[in-house]
């Protein structure tokens, strides 16, 4: 109803009533929008069910959507399909720091943590991804990973930084803001702290 997603068309009840209002992370909505450019690849890590896959799609970018759980999967699918996006790539699992296998534990009815048990989903990394898997380099990429989100890192230790990606990072404690700022920093990204969210980051080479 509102925002660069009015207009879409959003199931509700599919997530926070905020994403159908285009009230929703204003300033990460504005992140996404001041990086993301046409013919850019975004990666959206812990895609849920779809909010910013569909902005970064409108914003003309090709959009690599990485989720694990089946119910997301199932409203990000029809996300695109309400939306008749194109160019969107879905990678059912995680990015982490190794590939193989991982178990996730549902948080809640939309998200989820990886943990000792739960359910068994792929794992991959950045690196993994851009190498061995084919997919595109990323200009920009989201990561929302509940917890995990220095192990993306590490799994990119090759991609990001030669590569260098946007990273709009959201960090789930204070300890991992720290050493993800001191890790990215080391690769000689600028850090930027959103003045609306003291969990988020942006990276910029």
């Amino acid at each position: 109803m509102s925002g660069p997603l009015r207009g879409s068309r959003w199931i509700v009840g599919s997530h926070t009533h905020g994403c159908w209002l285009g009230i929703y992370e204003p300033s990460k909505q504005a992140a996404v929008g001041r990086f993301t450019r046409p013919g850019g690849v975004f990666y959206d890590l812990g895609a849920n069910v779809g909010f910013y896959t569909l902005l970064a799609a409108k914003l003309g970018a090709r959009v690599v959507a990485v989720e694990p759980l089946p119910r997301n999967l199932a409203y990000l699918r029809r996300h695109l399909g309400l939306n008749h996006c194109s160019g969107v790539e879905i990678f059912e699992g995680v990015v982490l720091d190794r590939a193989g296998s991982v178990h996730v534990v549902a948080a809640g009815s939309a998200t989820a943590y990886v943990g000792d048990k739960g359910v068994p989903v792929r794992a991959t990394t950045l690196d993994e991804m851009v190498g061995s898997l084919g997919y595109p380099t990323p200009t920009v990429i989201k990561c929302d990973v509940e917890g995990a989100e220095l192990r993306v890192l590490a799994g990119g230790r090759s991609v990001l930084p030669t590569r260098r990606p946007v990273l709009l990072l959201s960090v789930h404690s204070e300890r991992l803001k720290v050493a993800c700022t001191a890790q990215l920093s080391e690769w000689g990204y600028r850090i930027e702290g959103d003045p609306d969210d003291a969990n988020e980051i942006i990276a910029t080479p």
